[in-house]
């Protein structure tokens, strides 16, 4: 059987859940059929059915060259374009053609004896999988009906599906109860997986829990009796194990989605529903940045190992996570290439339950804050050559036309319905945006129009208090934006008190906020405290949200030291001085040390830049201070150590080693390669090792060319 019988057809967005792909199991085609084929479409079929695609595909042209008219030709043509090549406009010609050809040779019902029925049956399924992937449920649901008024047993499991995907979604349930209720196991697994698409659809969060996880279960009595190493005729448990965790993330149970998810990585599968990117978004919002790294990397791999018409069906959503992680590792060029591939060129939605507005929102959402912190990296950037943050006008104009751009697609993807299931935190039917993201929109929304939809979210929330932090952390963003500082104190209190300590990044973006707004109204001392809690659980927070923190400079060494810490005083990332963080600045020969100290003193972030002596001009100037930048203000890298064997090989790694290892994964990913193994450490090194090679020293550009 093939994958694109058994596989799993692709989901796209996190909050979406994933379909079984199924098919009709192929026969083996009976002597009085195959006998309808000439020779060479017997070698030709043989050869897509042992999954030789490539042989098969030119086998085909040869064939079709030879007889334009020739039915298996046209059928296996067009299955290899779908399959192997993802050109679905010409596989639906092709079958759409071996359909024509078959029904104008023999009839239909009752087969006259010797036709080739089974290849027929073969023939509408496949047009039934086409038409899921091209976004065509009414069609698809004239194929079914067509197909169970000839063939039995009924496609009950599609019927259901595809009957959601209208929004008939009791008949939709119906369905999905003879699929479960049906004797052939595939097609109850069919019909759990669709039940569970239904509960996520209907926006339920307990009974949707509840139908993923016996869709698992399930899945897991059968993968118990297959074997776990065979993608294509095993049981595909990965498709179930995702839908279940990101059900327990939406009954706000991390853990139990962080297990699920895990159990989705343990067999091998042909699905892009992509366990490890449920898992890298998780890690990413509770700061296990190693963990985000290693997840990223295995997410890329994954993606990499699916055929390629699964491959490409979560490449936007794929480009997506990197830009989140991206972001929050400091890298914002790297973001904005990334989600701008995403909104280029969507994924289809066809094979999800999820909207296409759902993602391009989220997508604009993402660019939106990604453009923001660019525009702070490069401010950063011009004041390390010791230039005016000031972006040149043109730039400054084509940002503002993208922003403005980007802020209309959020609001034409947003309903008023779809708007209060984006707040409700970790809803399916909202935008698929982080939670530490979605105070994003108050900004572009308005405060009034979030402030609704939050009273419309508590009202409709069935988990109550348990999902009230979420909510007072989008009513405590409103509260900022209308600069209303006492309510926000108390919101803010009852948010960091009450939000899960997993929720790091939006527990940062709470606290950066709400230290800001003190700063703005003269409250130093809660301001800077605030301030500093955000840096310690997400340095990255103070340059994507565009926060200057209060410091004082001292300068230790030479005339080096000085010109340092004047270019350090119009960063963006500082204001005047005053009572608030420490920045030390010492130069020797060949040596720039800069470290920046919480307010109440102890352990402070440094970065170290070295030159040979002679060499100290301005570039190397330039490079410490940038090199100062890109560590402090960048994703915390030690919050979390239980997988940091993964990144070095020890759990007690350094932050720089840290950071490197995760820098090599972001770019590798970037570049569709591998990324380099770690460095191995030096009570490690083998016994033939060589010199390591030193790094060359790289300067940020020049920010003229923004």
């Amino acid at each position: 059987m093939s994958p694109s019988r058994k596989g799993i057809i692709a989901a796209l967005v996190l909050s979406a859940v994933i379909a079984l792909g199924v098919g009709v199991a192929a026969q083996t085609i009976p002597a009085s059929a195959r006998d309808t084929m000439t020779p060479a479409e017997r070698e030709l079929f043989d050869a897509y059915m042992e999954d030789r695609l490539i042989t098969a595909r030119r086998l085909a042209d040869e064939v079709l060259v030879a007889e334009p008219d020739s039915m298996v030709g046209h059928y296996v043509l067009g299955s290899v374009l779908r399959r192997s090549e993802g050109d679905l406009p010409d596989a639906a010609r092709h079958l759409g053609r071996a359909r024509e050809l078959y029904e104008t040779t023999w009839s239909v019902a009752p087969a006259p004896p010797g036709a080739p029925w089974q290849m027929h049956r073969e023939i509408l399924y496949s047009i039934i999988e086409l038409a899921q992937e091209l976004e065509q449920p009414g069609y698809r649901l004239e194929m079914i009906d067509y197909y169970d008024a000839i063939y039995t047993p009924d496609l009950h499991a599609v019927r259901a599906w595809t009957l959601m995907d209208l929004g008939r979604f009791e008949e939709a349930r119906a369905a999905a109860a003879q699929a479960i209720a049906a004797d052939d196991e595939q097609e109850r697994s069919l019909g759990y997986n669709t039940r569970c698409a239904i509960e996520t659809e209907a926006g339920t969060r307990l009974a949707r829990l509840e139908a993923c996880a016996a869709a698992l279960d399930w899945a897991q009595q059968r993968a118990a009796r297959t074997d776990a190493t065979d993608p294509i005729n095993g049981v595909n448990v990965a498709v179930h194990a995702y839908n279940a965790g990101l059900a327990a993330l939406a009954a706000l149970q991390p853990a139990e989605a962080e297990s699920l998810a895990r159990e989705g990585t343990t067999r091998l599968a042909y699905t892009p529903a992509n366990p490890w990117r449920l898992l890298t978004r998780l890690y990413l919002a509770q700061g296990r940045s190693n963990d985000a790294a290693t997840a990223l990397t295995e997410m890329d791999r994954w993606r990499r190992r699916q055929p390629p018409y699964l491959r490409d069906q979560a490449r936007a959503e794929t480009e997506a996570v990197y830009a989140q992680v991206m972001l929050v590792a400091g890298r914002t060029e790297q973001a904005l290439t990334a989600i701008t591939r995403s909104i280029d060129r969507p994924d289809r939605r066809g094979l999800t339950s999820s909207q296409a507005g759902q993602a391009v929102g989220a997508y604009a959402v993402t660019r939106l804050a990604a453009q923001r912190a660019h525009e702070e990296r490069q401010a950063e950037i011009a004041a390390a050559w010791g230039l005016s943050g000031n972006a040149p006008p043109l730039v400054a104009l084509r940002n503002q036309a993208q922003r403005l751009a980007d802020m209309e697609r959020v609001r034409a993807s947003l309903s008023t319905e779809r708007l209060v299931e984006t707040i409700r935190p970790y809803s399916p039917r909202g935008l698929d945006i982080p939670v530490w993201m979605t105070g994003e929109l108050v900004g572009i929304l308005g405060a009034g129009v979030v402030d609704v939809a939050i009273i419309r979210a508590r009202r409709d929330e069935e988990l109550g208090e348990q999902a009230a932090p979420w909510l007072d952390a989008m009513e405590f963003e409103v509260e900022v934006h209308r600069r209303n500082l006492e309510q926000a104190r108390v919101l803010a209190e009852r948010v960091l008190q009450r939000l899960p300590a997993g929720e790091v990044l939006l527990r940062a973006r709470t606290a950066a906020l709400l230290g800001r707004l003190e700063l703005d109204r003269g409250e130093a001392s809660q301001g800077v405290a605030l301030l500093a809690t955000a840096m310690e659980l997400d340095p990255g927070v103070v340059r994507r949200l565009g926060i200057a923190l209060p410091a004082r400079m001292e300068v230790q060494g030479d005339g080096h030291a000085r010109t340092v810490a004047e270019r350090l005083e119009n960063s963006p990332r500082f204001q005047a001085p005053g009572v608030g963080f420490g920045v030390n600045v010492s130069a020797e020969a060949g040596r720039i040390q800069i470290c920046l100290f919480p307010p109440t003193g102890g352990n402070g972030t440094c970065s170290v830049t070295t030159q040979a002596p002679e060499e100290m001009d301005d570039d190397f100037l330039v490079r410490a201070v940038d090199d100062f930048h890109v560590q402090a203000f960048a994703m915390p890298l030690q919050l979390d150590t239980v997988s940091l064997s993964t990144l070095d090989g020890r759990t007690s790694a350094s932050s720089a080693a840290a950071r490197e290892q995760l820098e090599n994964v972001l770019d590798a990913a970037m570049e569709g390669r591998q990324p380099t193994p770690p460095p191995v450490l030096p009570d490690e090194q083998p016994a033939d090792s060589g010199a390591a090679t030193p790094a060359i020293p790289v300067k940020p550009p020049r920010p003229g060319g923004w």
